[in-house]
């Protein structure tokens, strides 16, 4: 069966207008847009993943962390900072060493190497933070941070909130 180009161009056209009014549709857009180009931006000076980056930035930043502790910080699932990890020490970036107190914990440690690469991400990383910050005023950062904080609380509500609905 045929199908009518005009009233597929018609719903095509009436379909993204309403995904230009999604939050949920422009959030994903921004993020995968944001993720992307640093992404580009981390391969195109170091070879390095954004996970790997932020692993690296955080250590620089704060010191030796905790494998929760740098999940928490980066805002990902625990298990993709593990995951990261091996390649990390294998490359020298890192050291992994089992806690003094609790030999469950895996205390994570930057290197010289990893400093190194901190050094040659740190001024293209940098500038793009500073020109996304120079895109808002003050204000307008602090009231887009309130919009992302009460996202934030309809996005952290448990699934079953909504999977159990079957209207």
């Amino acid at each position: 069966m045929a199908r009518d180009t005009e009233t597929e161009m018609t719903a095509f056209e009436a379909r993204k207008v309403d995904l230009e009014r999604s939050i949920f549709a422009r959030m994903f857009r921004a993020s995968h847009a944001a993720r992307k180009q640093g992404q580009k931006i981390l391969q195109q000076i170091s070879g390095l993943s954004v996970v790997e980056w932020r692993i690296i930035w955080d250590l620089h930043e704060v010191g030796p962390l905790r494998i929760s502790e740098l999940a928490e910080l980066i805002g990902i699932d625990r298990s993709l900072v593990s995951r990261a990890l091996p390649a990390m020490e294998k490359a020298g970036l890192v050291t992994l060493t089992r806690g003094a107190s609790d030999a469950r914990q895996v205390i994570v440690r930057l290197t010289d190497a990893g400093e190194d690469r901190y050094a040659q991400c740190t001024a293209a990383m940098g500038r793009r933070r500073a020109d996304a910050q120079k895109a808002f005023t003050a204000e307008e950062l602090d009231l887009f941070l309130s919009f992302l904080d009460r996202f934030e609380v309809v996005v952290d509500q448990p699934p079953e909130l909504y999977s159990r609905i079957r209207e």
